[in-house]
């Protein structure tokens, strides 16, 4: 797992959160992300990183985005997203749209295992969000 997924600076990436999608976005993940204290956040990492190993195993064993496990995968991850947005749900569009930045952003492919492990987790949202 990458070093992402097991510890974040989350003002490392402020000026980027504020360019794209706003101070007031910015304001509302730091205020969560310090509500969580020490502990809350350790719990979230944990779960990142489970998280990201369930996807990578699922990608290894070439699991079919049409099962059931896999649906059950989006529903953890979309559930981690909710989490991660201070209890907002995400829409079926949002999901997507972060699923696509997985895949673009090399950032972000490194936590699902590259390019290819990325596409794998954007076709399992695209398949499953609602």
């Amino acid at each position: 797992m990458t070093a992402q997924h097991t510890a974040i600076d989350h003002e490392a990436y402020a000026d980027e959160v504020i360019e794209r999608w706003g101070q007031d976005a910015y304001d509302r993940s730091a205020t969560w992300w310090t509500s969580l204290g020490e502990s809350g956040r350790a719990d979230f990492m944990a779960e990142s990183s489970a998280l990201g190993e369930a996807w990578n195993a699922a990608a290894a064993d070439s699991l079919s985005v049409e099962s059931e496990n896999i649906r059950d995968l989006v529903i953890r991850h979309a559930a981690w997203i909710t989490r991660a947005w201070g209890g907002v749900v995400p829409t079926r569009e949002q999901l997507v749209g972060l699923a696509d930045m997985y895949v673009a952003d090399p950032r972000f492919a490194a936590n699902y295992g590259g390019e290819a492990g990325a596409t794998f987790v954007r076709n399992a949202i695209v398949r499953w969000a609602v």
